[in-house]
């Protein structure tokens, strides 16, 4: 039998989660236990007790009946959880959300793009590249932040197969070929 990719594995129980979100109608519930649960165990190392195969189902399963309870999920968000705890793929968490979250935004029609700049943006320049890129690509857009110091100021703007780099470091690297003769 052929081994699946982390991201495969991930794909699957996204797929699956969205399937069940769908049919239960707490797709932006589920969307947002996402975030709460990802930023939860971020936080709480302890939670990854979770995936020490020696504890038993049952503990397990009290455990997360107890997180979701307390982060006040949905019955949708805490199967996943249980799913996962008994597949022993809850190490598994945040690529299955973050598969989840792709999955949300296509069927949205919205785009998602990478933003890496030197420092982050404050809030002027976040909505004037936020309605730039809006009106360019004629698409809700979601903008995903990397703090990349490597750059040296300027931006690298990614979206599917699109690259625009209008960084310092690209601007030099170009002038460089440029000077070369490569280009």
């Amino acid at each position: 039998m052929k081994k699946l990719s982390k991201i495969q594995v991930a794909q699957n129980y996204a797929k699956a989660l969205y399937e069940a979100a769908e049919i239960d109608k707490t797709l932006e519930k589920v969307f947002n236990d996402g975030k709460l649960i990802c930023d939860t165990f971020d936080s709480v190392e302890e939670i990854y007790i979770l995936n020490n195969p020696e504890i038993k189902f049952n503990q397990k399963s009290q455990i997360v009946s107890a997180i979701a309870k307390r982060l006040e999920i949905s019955k949708t968000s805490e199967n996943l959880l249980l799913t996962l705890v008994e597949n022993n793929r809850f190490n598994n968490i945040k690529a299955v959300f973050e598969q989840f979250y792709k999955l949300y935004y296509q069927k949205q029609g919205v785009l998602e793009v990478l933003v890496q700049s030197v420092q982050p943006l404050n809030d002027k320049q976040h909505d004037k590249l936020l309605n730039g890129l809006e009106k360019l690509l004629k698409r809700k857009i979601i903008i995903n932040y990397d703090i990349n110091p490597e750059i040296l100021g300027g931006l690298v703007i990614e979206f599917g197969t699109h690259r625009v780099d209008d960084s310092i470091k690209g601007k030099l690297n170009h002038l460089e070929q440029v000077m070369k003769g490569n280009i």
